[in-house]
């Protein structure tokens, strides 16, 4: 993929490695985002088969749901192991769409040849942002619309949960700092991410949706199997210390939780492509 560097190839194993148990227990939490983002994209069965590029598309939860509303699909991800996740899905069910490997900072795509744009949860990790928006204005057609899936971060959610748990079990662990993502996660900043990559007609939308955490403590002590950013931090604790964070980290679930789940809000930008 062009312009990769070695912590990007390392950074796209490691994502590959953790790909099943990603599916397994992440893939859930995304999948209503996802349905969310194509109904305020418009794209709903019997619209037509728009193309739709989905970038950083995980295990594929938008690239699935667009392809069942009848989308033509091409979902790409830095990490091989995501993307034959992602293929081996679609053809279970035997749905249009292709997967392939690509760095959505370089979309080995032609310019003005997609219809809508969409990433959920993944843009936001990129090294440059707004570079990866800017390839999505690119190789949309004048007048295509995009949709972009951010964590709320001003309300009380998984990485608030995660921090307070840590902290709980050791007052003197410092929390973690905010990502560098944090700034696209307020509607502001998504705003202006996506003005400045020269889009149109910006709307923000906080959407809510439950997840169902059936134990959570075990879904704690796991986290560094499924999501690699926070496995610095997990290396650094003693077992007792995880286990004592996972056991806190029950009990804030509990307490934020309905008996609907554990609510989780993200703000979803959709724009446009000047005509």
């Amino acid at each position: 993929m062009t312009g990769q560097s070695s912590d990007d190839i390392h950074q796209a194993e490691v994502w590959t490695t953790i790909a099943p148990g990603y599916d397994a227990a992440i893939a859930p939490v995304m999948r209503p985002f996802a349905a969310s983002l194509l109904d305020l994209l418009g794209l709903t069965a019997g619209t037509g088969s728009p193309m739709l590029l989905d970038v950083a598309a995980g295990t594929g939860a938008v690239a699935l749901e667009a392809a069942r509303r009848g989308a033509d699909v091409l979902a790409t991800d830095f990490a091989a192991g995501m993307v034959e996740v992602m293929r081996r899905q679609l053809a279970a069910e035997g749905l249009p769409g292709r997967a392939q490997v690509m760095d959505g900072q370089h979309l080995l795509v032609d310019d003005d040849s997609v219809d809508l744009g969409t990433s959920t949860f993944g843009l936001m990790y990129f090294p440059d942002p707004v570079a990866g928006l800017r390839e999505l204005h690119r190789v949309l057609r004048p007048a295509g619309r995009v949709g972009i899936a951010t964590w709320d971060l001003t309300r009380t959610g998984l990485p608030q949960l995660i921090a307070a748990a840590l902290t709980h079990v050791d007052a003197d662990l410092a929390a973690p700092p905010a990502p560098s993502w944090a700034w696209l996660c307020s509607p502001a900043g998504l705003k202006q991410a996506l003005r400045q990559s020269g889009f149109t007609d910006i709307a923000v939308h906080e959407v809510t949706h439950h997840a169902a955490l059936p134990d959570p403590a075990d879904f704690f002590r796991q986290l560094p199997n499924w999501t690699p950013p926070l496995r610095p931090l997990f290396a650094n604790l003693p077992p007792q210390s995880i286990d004592r964070a996972g056991e806190a980290f029950a009990d804030v679930v509990r307490t934020h939780s309905t008996p609907e789940g554990l609510p989780q809000t993200a703000l979803i930008g959709v724009a446009r492509r000047a005509p």
